[in-house]
This record gives structure tokens, sequence and C-alpha cells, in this order.
């Protein structure tokens, strides 16, 4: 074949199939990079989340503490207690229910519980219970109650001796 008969024969269609597979082969691997690439940042996007609801949702376990810092603590309670506690008001409300009758030996404030204990003698039983209804109706105290009383002889006179419990009103 001479040179003028190739340039008239018609061109063959293998390399427009050829370049026509590299397109479909090039816009192919475009659309897989470009997926890749999307799928890619919802993994990232979603480790970063997955990260912070876990830090979010981590409770640190409570380190334990030794017995020198509860016992640390308790002093420092009982001081803060101790710093807190009105004596004002329960003073005030003793010596409203004062009676001559009554001789107080005893009295035990448990700040932290807002309780207290009253331990003393009276002449006699009419005269514990007048000071325990006195005590009663005193602002500072709630629920007194007669814990205990025993009658005993002293000198030659009888004596009672009585325990009152209540509670304290504190703000």
């Amino acid at each position: 074949m001479t040179e003028l008969a190739r340039l008239l024969r018609p061109c063959s269609r293998r390399p427009v199939l050829l370049w026509a597979l590299c397109t479909l082969l090039l816009t192919l691997a475009c659309v897989l990079a470009w997926d890749a690439y999307g799928r890619y940042h919802k993994v990232a996007t979603g480790q970063k989340d997955l990260a912070r609801l876990r830090s979010a949702n981590h409770i640190p376990l409570p380190r334990k503490i030794s017995r020198e810092e509860q016992e640390k603590r308790k002093r420092w309670a009982a001081l803060q207690a101790e710093r807190d506690f009105r004596w004002y008001p329960v003073f005030r409300g003793l010596e409203g229910a004062s009676a001559e009758a009554i001789e107080l030996l005893e009295f035990a404030p448990d700040k932290v519980n807002r309780t207290f204990l009253l331990r003393g003698e009276a002449r006699d039983v009419d005269g514990l219970i007048r000071y325990l209804e006195a005590l009663t109706h005193q602002d500072g105290f709630h629920r007194v109650y007669l814990a205990h009383q025993k009658t005993l002889n002293r000198d030659g006179m009888s004596v009672v001796t009585f325990e009152i419990k209540g509670a304290l009103l504190q703000p």
C-alpha cells in the first residue's frame, strides 16, 4: 500500500474505542476517589464524635481515701459544725425554761445531728414535769422528751435524776 492509499483509507475504530475506554476508566476512578474521600471524611468525623462522647460519658473511678484522710475530713466537718453552731438560741431557751427545782448537771449538744441531751436532778417529779413542759415551749427546741428518770436518796433527801433528749432548731 502506498502512502496515498493509506491516507484515504478510513481510520480503524480501535483507537476510538481505546480512548473511550480510557475516558470511562478515568471517570470511574474520579468517582471512586470522590466517594472514598467522602467516606474517609465521615469516618474521621464519626471518630471525633465517638471520642467526644466517650470522654463525656467517662466517669472516673473515685480514688480510695486513706484512713488518715477520712479522719482529717471528720475533724474538719466537726470543726465546721462547731463554728457554724449558733449558741445564743440554745442558751436563751435553757434560761427561759429554768426553774429553782431543777439542777442541770450536763448539757451535751450533738451539733452535727442537731440533737441534745440534758442530765440533771430535780427536787420532785412535779418540778421535773413543769421544767419539761417549759422546755418544750421554747423556740430553740422541739421533740423534747424525758428519756430516763430515777428517784435517789441523797443526804436524807429524795432527788429525781433525769435525762431529757430533744432536737435543736437551727437554720
